[in-house]
């Protein structure tokens, strides 16, 4: 049921600028995505949370969208494949690359690594098909444990001066907002100051 769209509970846009949008909007990229889907794809973890342990006080935790095997020869060894939807392509290898590395410490991590987009279009116009974005397995594993190490650097370099400035600042995130962040807006995040 669609109707679950709680409008106090979501950010509207110039591309879905009301509830009406959105649920043409949702049913839009659910065609678009079972469209893409191999008839033979045989899912083995949907929403999987994953934590393995990296350190004395440390866990890498998270949920796979999907590991599956597809049946066919090429993908024998399964492909974890995380879907995405937005308006604009995002990059997510570092987030990719750690699912890989939790995945391989809990189980055998699958041989390909791809992102499916779904692009989230205005109601007027015809929904593209679903891009498939195959990911260099060595790559995104690098990007994931150089960001993983830099948290734990920078958590460390917090601990002991208490500067905010010890982590990368990211106020193009979400997550850079009054809704999920404490420190927006507030002389401890300057940074967040930039996106008003």
């Amino acid at each position: 049921d669609l109707h679950v769209i709680a409008e106090e509970e979501t950010a509207f846009d110039e591309t879905t600028p009301d509830r009406n949008d959105a649920e043409h909007a949702v049913r839009k990229l659910l065609r678009s995505y079972r469209a893409h889907v191999p008839p033979g794809r045989r899912p083995e973890l949907v929403e999987q949370h994953l934590r393995i342990k990296l350190a004395a006080d440390w866990e890498l935790s998270g949920h796979t969208d999907l590991v599956a095997r597809d049946g066919l020869f090429h993908d024998k060894d399964g492909i974890l494949d995380d879907l995405k939807t937005g308006v604009m392509l995002p990059v997510v290898g570092e987030q990719l690359g750690a699912y890989d590395l939790a995945i391989e410490a809990v189980d055998v991590a699958p041989a390909r690594v791809t992102m499916t987009f779904c692009k989230r279009v205005r109601r007027t116009v015809d929904q593209p098909s679903a891009l498939v974005v195959p990911h260099d397995r060595g790559t995104i594993r690098r990007q994931a444990r150089r960001a993983i190490t830099g948290v734990m650097a920078g958590m460390d370099t917090f601990l002991e001066t208490g500067d905010p400035f010890a982590f990368k600042a990211n106020p193009a995130s979400k997550l850079c907002s009054a809704k999920f962040c404490s420190a927006f807006h507030t002389s401890f995040c300057p940074e967040s100051r930039v996106r008003e």
